[in-house]
């Protein structure tokens, strides 16, 4: 697995587009919102809606589109494993116990008939919308602040290799 994350990282040269994202003049601010940003939304717990999303919100703060997709394929994986944690912590935020929901019970969900089925999603959708929603919000600040940080000390390494 760790061979397939690293070719696969490799394969899109994530080095090269943040190296001429960083010369193009954008601020280490801009750039940490959009990397943080991008991630966030990319953990949104339905699926087939993270694209519109990151559109959404590049076009609203003048974000690079390009940047935050690229991070939204990257996180697409941890998306999907991320789901049933999501639901069991909506439910914990909600005071529900109901524990024992896994991908076994979600497909069997339809069993009793499409809209007990589309019911029963939905409303475990719900509890995954509401843990994103309240988790979203310190996972933002931490990794805004933590990319600040690294794309400083990486710009300066740049320009001390520049100088050099």
């Amino acid at each position: 697995m760790a061979n397939f994350v690293r070719n696969y990282i490799n394969n899109i040269n994530i080095k090269v587009r943040i190296l001429e994202l960083l010369k193009q003049g954008l601020s280490p601010y801009k750039l940490a919102l959009t990397i943080s940003m991008g991630f966030v939304l990319s953990m949104f717990p339905v699926i087939g809606t993270t694209t519109a999303l990151t559109l959404i919100f590049s076009y609203f703060f003048r974000l690079n589109y390009i940047l935050m997709q690229l991070i939204n394929w990257l996180v697409a994986p941890l998306c999907f494993i991320m789901i049933i944690p999501f639901v069991h912590l909506g439910q914990y935020f909600l005071g529900l116990h109901d524990s024992n929901i896994s991908i076994y019970e979600i497909t069997n969900a339809f069993d009793n008939g499409l809209i007990q089925g589309v019911k029963q999603v939905w409303q475990y959708q719900l509890y995954a919308i509401i843990s994103w929603g309240i988790s979203s919000i310190p996972s933002f600040a931490i990794l805004y602040f933590v990319s600040i940080r690294l794309i400083k000390l990486y710009q300066a390494k740049i320009q001390e290799k520049e100088t050099v």
